[in-house]
């Protein structure tokens, strides 16, 4: 056999040149044909040989921002060196999104940077180990991210734009523009030639990690997300951002109050945060428009009973705040848990199994 059908997540049946992982049921005595598997680590995937037992190895110990290596090679991020990863996400997401738009809408961009509409990219939502405290074992890490690691750990976010909200270094200055991004700082600074290097367009990514963001933690991002997606219609750029920041100023000051929480100077950097958080998500508005609300964003990438509960409320990996987790070894636990509910719910969706 060369060729197979293979389920899809709309219930459809896809032809697929590509040979399937045969799964042996024991209680029927039979083979069956798995598209997907979603215990797959994808770290497996980035060049540095299989990820096992003992391939985790840490080379630079600080407080913050260890090195590590996979089988004595330095640590390649899936996200960007694994190609099964991206075939997961092209065959997974295959489906129409909740407007009506089919993800052949979404398309790429041209040599000459002209966005169409926006590039797409895979991105980790599992706990960052950048920001793993020295007192946490390797071997620790090591079993944590065979499952974070594995399908249920990614989401597709853009990562480009044709316009929208920019920093520009040379002034060091927020604009927003509605002209291709590189065509305006052309205008602007004609005698400059270091259009690419002077300029940082904001993407969620860009937007959510880093000690002056929310250090990747995928909880609070789903919580902008959210509150994006209660002014995502408004039309007037300006009422926008301030209809989105008192929202999130009410959010805080409720997580500040129940948890009676006293660090007056991490939350004084709150309201920054949440501004460079808006324009990652604004700069991606053509993209969350696909799923409608904030429910079709949801249901569209299984996110249900994982990260997100029944009342449609988020489920938090740690206490929301402070944004670095006291306890870094009971949030990676939470994220555990998290992606491995995650999985299983995307294993009941794909119907993978077929005789």
């Amino acid at each position: 056999m060369d060729k197979h059908n293979y389920y899809y997540i709309d219930g459809t049946v896809k032809d697929s040149g590509k040979i399937p992982l045969l799964v042996y049921d024991a209680d029927v005595k039979e083979y069956f044909e798995m598209r997907f598997d979603l215990n797959y680590c994808f770290l497996g995937d980035v060049g540095c040989g299989k990820f096992s037992e003992g391939s985790l190895s840490m080379v630079k110990k600080c407080h913050h921002n260890n090195s590590f290596e996979i089988n004595r090679k330095p640590y390649k991020d899936p996200d960007s060196h694994s190609e099964k990863l991206y075939e997961y996400h092209k065959e997974i997401w295959n489906k129409t999104f909740p407007n009506g738009e089919e993800m052949s809408s979404v398309e790429a961009y041209n040599n000459n940077h002209e966005w169409k509409i926006l590039v797409l990219g895979s991105d980790y939502i599992g706990f960052s180990k950048n920001w793993i405290p020295n007192n946490i074992g390797v071997d620790f890490i090591e079993e944590s991210l065979k499952t974070t690691r594995t399908f249920g750990g990614h989401i597709l976010f853009p990562k480009g734009f044709y316009k929208g909200w920019v920093l520009c270094k040379k002034d060091n200055k927020i604009y927003y523009t509605k002209d291709n991004i590189y065509d305006w700082y052309e205008d602007k600074y004609p005698q400059d030639p270091n259009k690419f290097n002077n300029l940082i367009i904001y993407t969620i990514n860009i937007s959510k990690g880093g000690e002056y963001s929310f250090y990747d933690r995928f909880d609070w991002t789903l919580q902008m997300i959210k509150l994006y997606y209660a002014c995502i219609k408004e039309e007037n750029d300006s009422l926008q951002i301030c209809y989105y920041l008192h929202k999130a100023s009410d959010m805080l000051t409720k997580i500040v109050t129940d948890l009676k929480y006293e660090n007056v100077q991490e939350v004084s950097t709150m309201t920054s945060r949440f501004i460079k958080m808006y324009y990652g998500l604004d700069n991606s508005r053509k993209w969350f428009m696909f799923f409608e609300d904030f429910l079709g964003f949801v249901e569209y990438f299984c996110l249900q009973e994982s990260f997100v509960d029944k009342n449609n409320q988020i489920m938090k990996s740690a206490d929301w705040l402070p944004l670095l987790p006291t306890d870094y070894t009971q949030y990676m636990n939470g994220t555990v848990i998290q992606i491995e509910k995650r999985n299983e719910k995307l294993n009941d969706r794909l119907n993978m199994l077929i005789k």
